[in-house]
């Protein structure tokens, strides 16, 4: 049966209390103690600071951050390496007997929704498709107090007896882990998971993560493989299906089956519901919620599984909001590392040895490209074709370009026909540059927004790239929401 909810506007405080507590009790761990106007200026003038001191001591300091660069360059080309050779299976299989009815536990189903339309009506098909009992089910869809565009969609649609709707004030932080989080406190099943507005996950997925539970020592969080549904849409959306295929398919699958911690993608993992209270749930205040929950589960001990279950969703079909996407992104990801490197030894107390690389290395050197390249160009700008120094780090950086796009293009190419997809020459190469140049840009973007505007939430549409015969309303744009986070935090 449909539920009503509440649709009007409420007056915005400051901040949300309930996460500013939330925020609180995490202490350090929170993003909350780096995004302050202190702790972003200092960021901004350090950054600053390198840039002018290498580019005026060229010789010396200038040459010691080059080949920081050039080693930074090559590191992500490693990883790209070890993604290319050796196909992995997609996912790790666990063997368990059967469960019967009454050992079967209860799931609680977040369902965290943000001026959505038409596009849940699909992914709402889908979880009412699992193949698990509904008495032991609760799905709790969580949409901000005044979101008139969800609550319009979600009045078109009947809703089971099993969902129940949980409003929340809207007030900043305008983020995912804010909503998971009043859910998280609303939660009663034994084990819980997250979707998204367009997450279709595989109709025994609950089914198998009961069985994997009841294999697999406690703690446990087990991670669905998420495939994207769009991929032929074009030669954007192809690379970035590849991109996912590489990430959950072969690197989440590789650590898994070493037993090595990995990142939780942002839906479609299981934890028991003790476990993420007893860790602090989410972080209402960095961007990228699931990253961040990632590195205090390992601080905990919590083991990480890659399960045999795939969810599909869609991506971005356009440049520009694949740019919003992946700055949020970016964004968290810096944040993650600001909060948690600072700490015991640079993480090192944590994530020993290989565990520390195979976590945090790739992350990091995502993070440093866009710095580098912004400071390689700076450096040349300042350089004296008389410099003896011109023609070696000229021909270093031409044979580094050459190595990289020759590596993406048979990794591109190797990856491309695993999954099937046909891709000729000149759009293999077009899209390949295309590629690099659109996470330079959002990686140049993601460093901007940390110092101005540290909350900002890029959504995605999801209802513009639904299939035309379910026709609806495009949401809006979350400006308003950004106006307000600029207004308090600068």
């Amino acid at each position: 049966m449909s539920q009503p909810i509440e649709t009007h506007p409420a007056t915005t405080p400051r901040h949300d209390p309930t996460a500013l507590r939330h925020a609180e009790r995490l202490g350090d761990d929170s993003a909350y103690s780096v995004i302050d106007r202190v702790s972003r200026t200092a960021f901004a003038l350090l950054i600053l600071a390198v840039m002018v001191v290498g580019a005026l001591d060229a010789n010396g300091i200038g040459m010691m951050l080059f080949w920081c660069a050039v080693a930074n360059f090559l590191a992500m080309l490693a990883f790209r390496i070890t993604l290319w050779k050796g196909g992995m299976p997609p996912a790790e299989s666990v063997a368990a007997a059967a469960l019967t009815s009454n050992q079967l536990p209860t799931f609680t189903i977040l369902f965290p929704l943000k001026e959505e339309g038409p596009v849940i009506h699909q992914t709402i098909a889908c979880l009412c498709r699992l193949e698990y009992p509904t008495e032991l089910l609760e799905a709790l869809v969580i949409v901000e107090q005044g979101d008139t565009i969800t609550a319009a969609s979600l009045r078109t649609v009947e809703l089971p007896e099993w969902f129940r709707v949980i409003t929340i004030p809207p007030a900043p932080p305008f983020t995912k882990g804010r909503a998971l989080q009043y859910g998280l406190a609303e939660a009663t099943g034994k084990y819980l998971t997250v979707f998204d507005a367009e997450s279709h996950p595989d109709p025994a997925q609950l089914m198998n993560a009961a069985k994997h539970f009841a294999a697999l020592p406690e703690p446990a969080c087990l991670q669905s493989v998420i495939r994207i549904s769009n991929g032929n849409h074009n030669v954007l959306t192809r690379f970035f299906a590849a991109e996912y295929n590489d990430w959950f398919e072969h690197h989440i699958a590789r650590l898994s089956r070493k037993g090595m911690p990995f990142g939780l993608g942002g839906n479609s993992f299981y934890i028991a519901t003790g476990t993420l209270r007893a860790v602090g749930g989410w972080d209402p205040y960095n961007v990228t919620e699931d990253a961040e929950l990632s590195v205090r589960l390992v601080r905990q001990g919590v083991r990480m599984t890659l399960m045999e279950s795939i969810t599909h969703e869609v991506c971005p079909e356009q440049p520009k909001a694949w740019i919003q996407q992946r700055t949020r992104w970016y964004k968290g990801l810096m944040i993650t590392q600001i909060v948690h490197l600072r700490q015991r030894w640079f993480g090192f107390a944590d994530f020993p040895g290989r565990i520390w690389l195979n976590f945090w290395l790739r992350m990091i050197c995502g993070t440093l490209t866009p710095f580098f390249t912004i400071y390689l160009f700076i450096l040349f700008s300042f350089r004296q074709l008389s410099d003896p120094n011109v023609l070696l780090t000229n021909l270093v950086l031409l044979a580094n370009l050459v190595l990289s796009l020759t590596i993406s293009l048979l990794a591109d190419r190797h990856r491309f026909a695993q999954m099937g997809v046909a891709m000729g020459a000149g759009k293999l190469i077009g899209g390949t540059l295309q590629y690099w140049a659109l996470h330079l840009a959002a990686g140049v973007m993601s460093l901007r927004e940390y110092i101005f505007a540290p909350l900002v939430w890029h959504k995605t549409n999801h209802d513009g790239i639904i299939p035309e015969d379910e026709p609806g309303q495009v949401a809006t744009s979350p400006k308003a929401d950004a106006q307000k986070i600029e207004r308090i935090y600068g």
